[in-house]
């Protein structure tokens, strides 16, 4: 597995960036969620997918990473420079926690990207057998990550759901901001 932070703070690409971790308790979402503003990019990371460019580091660009207590994975929903969401990037995690007061996760390699459109991609499946056959991971974490890799994909299908995942990335980018600006 490879231990993930969520505080972003090592990029030469986004020299002038905000970053908050808060805690929330909330019925519908208990964890971190970590907010980067990218005030000022040297060159923005743009890639192809689906024939599509498809733009997730620029200026006035904002990442919210929800890691839930407990899940089995982490989601970074992309939002562009007018609050558009670009994608959601899920990570399946073999654990989290915190260190030093920043929230990391513990990353089993097998990644969703769910686009609004509901276009989906499974990423690093390659990888993933590479760790597992390197003993890298367990079969236990093996099975687990494609089971919920798996499952993400399933439940995404359905544009009910990726239209409740948008209201919800948007209540807690708000939510995050109203906070934030109280610190």
């Amino acid at each position: 597995m490879k231990r993930k932070y969520i505080d972003i703070n090592s990029w030469k690409r986004v020299p002038s960036k905000q970053f908050k971790v808060i805690y929330v308790d909330d019925d519908d979402f208990k964890g971190y969620l970590g907010f980067l503003k990218m005030d000022k990019v040297i060159k923005p990371l743009v890639y192809t997918s689906n024939k599509a460019n498809v733009c997730i580091i620029d200026s006035d660009y904002k990442w919210l990473r929800f890691l839930q207590d407990n899940a089995e994975y982490s989601i970074l929903c992309v939002f562009d420079d007018n609050d558009n969401i670009v994608q959601w990037y899920f990570d399946v995690i073999g654990g989290q926690g915190v260190n030093k007061g920043i929230p990391y996760f513990d990353d089993l390699y097998l990644d969703v990207i769910l686009y609004p459109s509901g276009y989906m991609i499974e990423k690093d499946q390659k990888e993933l057998k590479l760790a597992f056959k390197l003993k890298r991971i367990t079969d236990e974490n093996y099975k687990m990550a494609q089971r919920v890799a798996s499952s993400i994909m399933k439940k995404y299908k359905n544009k009910d759901e990726i239209e409740h995942l948008k209201d919800y990335s948007l209540k807690y980018l708000n939510k995050t901001r109203a906070i934030i600006n109280r610190l």
